[in-house]
């Protein structure tokens, strides 16, 4: 993308690699020199399979609503103090170890972090706009941190899980993924009657595969429990 006088002045108190990284995401966009003197008007940012190792630049796009950085080797949630409008926010296929960095993002209401590093779920209460969490595939193994939160979908699949947890708090909580977890007891299906709005509980799912709990005898009889008291 070349650049005028005035982008470059806009440049000029950045590092190169950010000044590339900021090309590359205007290439990637189709965004133009002339949209990006207009920043108030780009929504979205979206990046795939494209090598951009850290978050950085979004204080160019601060009307951001939704931001996808898919497949980018990002190990850390970092930059998005600027993002006051933000309210999807999609991390997934990265090596993201922890949730951080989210302070600012008072609107969002979808966080997708599935298939990355994370061990524990925190730095979310404040969220209370949140309504899709979806963290499948990680290395979680106790929920908690989810109290204070009106989530209708949580997407827990294919963590080391051996208990619900948390999760029990999230009353609004209408769709819930724990399949390919280790949860194993049924007593945890009978914890889930306390859910009243759940409609869709899923310990089996063919994209992320079974829970022990799916391969034991009767476990379509006493799934179905939780709906009937």
């Amino acid at each position: 993308m070349a650049m005028n006088k005035s982008l470059k002045e806009m440049l000029r108190f950045v590092s190169t690699d950010e000044s590339q990284a900021l090309q590359d995401i205007c290439e990637y966009n189709d965004i133009s020199e002339d949209d990006l003197m207009c920043p108030e008007n780009i929504k979205t940012l979206e990046m795939f399979l494209f090598n951009f190792p850290r978050i950085c630049c979004m204080t160019f796009f601060p009307n951001l609503m939704s931001l996808s950085l898919v497949q980018q080797n990002l190990r850390t949630i970092e930059g998005l103090h600027c993002l006051p409008h933000l309210e999807t926010l999609r991390l997934s296929e990265n090596e993201i170890q922890r949730i951080e960095g989210l302070s600012n993002c008072l609107k969002l209401k979808e966080i997708l972090l599935h298939n990355n590093c994370i061990t524990r779920i925190s730095n979310l209460s404040h969220l209370t706009n949140l309504r899709v969490l979806w963290l499948a595939n990680n290395q979680i193994r106790w929920v908690d941190g989810l109290e204070n939160l009106q989530l209708r979908e949580l997407n827990l699949a294919r963590n080391p899980l051996t208990q619900l947890g948390n999760i029990l708090k999230v009353k609004s909580l209408k769709y819930l993924n724990v399949s390919a977890t280790e949860i194993g007891s049924f007593k945890e299906i009978g914890n889930l009657t306390r859910l009243k709005k759940l409609k869709d509980l899923r310990f089996s799912d063919p994209h992320w595969g079974p829970s022990p709990l799916s391969q034991l005898h009767n476990y379509q009889k006493a799934e179905n429990t939780y709906q009937s008291v």
